[in-house]
């Protein structure tokens, strides 16, 4: 099974997210701020990482520098939430090295065909085992 890490300061929407995600069969772990979320990076080690980012003690923006080149995870997909709705602030994460921009306000099913769309992504273009079952 595929595992998701959300890191949200939102409670209601942490939690909203990680239900969804299980309901959809994927193994979660959420974390209220990007310090708690860098070490759930390394500990979880997860499929897929969605991250809001307006983060606490570590912003969204520090976080995916992280991930991407210090933790030594390039590969993994990346998900960034925010509330901000401007074509430049989305242009911005795109270029940090996000593989997809949401604002909070989008509905479920575009954020779950998201998740589903970046894990497949990864599953085709990582994976060997003809047996890895696909989104």
């Amino acid at each position: 099974m595929q595992r998701i890490l959300v890191i949200e300061t939102d409670n209601d929407i942490r939690t909203l997210l990680l239900i969804t995600l299980q309901l959809q069969g994927y193994i979660v772990c959420g974390a209220p701020n990007g310090v708690r979320g860098a070490q759930l990076i390394r500990e979880f080690r997860p499929d897929l990482v969605v991250v809001e980012l307006e983060l606490p003690l570590l912003s969204g923006w520090d976080l995916i520098r992280r991930i991407k080149y210090t933790y030594g995870q390039r590969s993994v997909p990346t998900i960034a939430l925010t509330s901000y709705n401007h074509i430049s602030y989305r242009l911005r994460a795109y270029l940090a090295g996000f593989d997809d921009v949401l604002i909070k306000t989008c509905e479920l099913n575009l954020f779950i065909e998201s998740v589903h769309t970046l894990l497949y992504r990864q599953s085709e273009g990582c994976s060997q085992d003809p047996g890895v079952a696909l989104c």
